[in-house]
């Protein structure tokens, strides 16, 4: 997207990945449709509560409206499953960064 001999701007790789996330659109509707509502709760929650958290905690569980800390735990197994979220020494994190972006903006 850049111009050849000009330096890419961080509103060029901003606007790269706002055209990367928009055409996998599609993608990631459909992802959601098969996701049940308990999975995309929690998706949803990973995606806007940030770095560090605890997904089984009643703060996290009561601030993101969840039900309940075994609910929690079996969507966690079922998204780490279908390679959407990883599990890195305690922390979740969803796997591919635009879907993460995406996420956000909704």
């Amino acid at each position: 997207m850049a111009e050849t001999g000009i330096p890419c701007r961080i509103k060029d790789v901003n606007e790269a990945i706002c055209n990367a996330v928009d055409e996998k659109d599609e993608t990631y509707l459909d992802l959601m449709t098969r996701l049940s509502s308990k999975q995309k709760a929690l998706l949803l929650a990973l995606a806007h509560s940030g770095r560090n958290v605890q997904p089984t905690s009643g703060n996290f569980i009561s601030k993101y409206h969840l039900t309940s800390a075994s609910a929690v735990q079996r969507s966690l197994s079922s998204l780490q499953e279908k390679d959407i979220i990883t599990n890195s020494n305690g922390q979740y994190y969803i796997y591919d960064y635009f879907l993460y972006y995406w996420l956000n903006k909704k």
